[in-house]
């Protein structure tokens, strides 16, 4: 629990931070505490998109463990191969093993422009309360959720490995 905070209320913000209706909102920072917040995720983001953008998709085989042992694909095989054909302009190839890696690819630009720009305005990005409401699981965790399980069951439907 957050000082400040009022479990009995939870659409109050914690002490020290302001409410926006927005999706985002903005608050001057330090660049070393930007840098902090907003460096990694803009490394991961960006390492991630080079690394699809380098990686041998049609050449690799799966290398999910849980495949190797049930003879089941699980729910993340075949992502990596597809974000890489994805970072590669092998969109029908992508699209026929794993749909939801689309909606993956533009999340991963998404993480790296907003990042990036955090960081070059100096201005902290923080989660606004429709993203994350006080109180609540966040809405977009059990579309993510719902949206992996439908393209898990899409794979296992057309035999995908």
């Amino acid at each position: 629990m957050k000082p400040g905070h009022d479990p009995a209320n939870p659409k109050e913000a914690p002490s020290g931070l302001s409410r926006s209706s927005g999706l985002w909102e903005a608050r001057p920072a330090t660049r070393r505490q930007c840098g902090r917040r907003h460096l990694p995720w803009a490394l991961l983001a960006w390492g991630g998109l080079v690394a699809g953008w380098l990686f041998p998709f049609r050449e690799l085989g799966p290398l999910c463990p849980f495949l190797r042992l049930t003879g089941w694909s699980c729910m993340f095989c075949g992502l990596t191969r597809a974000f890489a054909a994805v970072s590669q302009g092998a969109w029908p190839w992508a699209w026929q093993r794993a749909p939801i890696v689309f909606l993956i690819y533009l999340g991963v630009w998404g993480v790296a422009l907003i990042h990036t720009a955090a960081l070059l305005t100096g201005r902290c990005l923080f989660v606004g309360p429709r993203l994350a409401p006080y109180g609540r699981w966040p809405w977009w965790l059990g579309l993510g959720g719902s949206l992996l399980l439908l393209n898990w069951i899409y794979r296992l439907y057309h035999g995908l490995s």
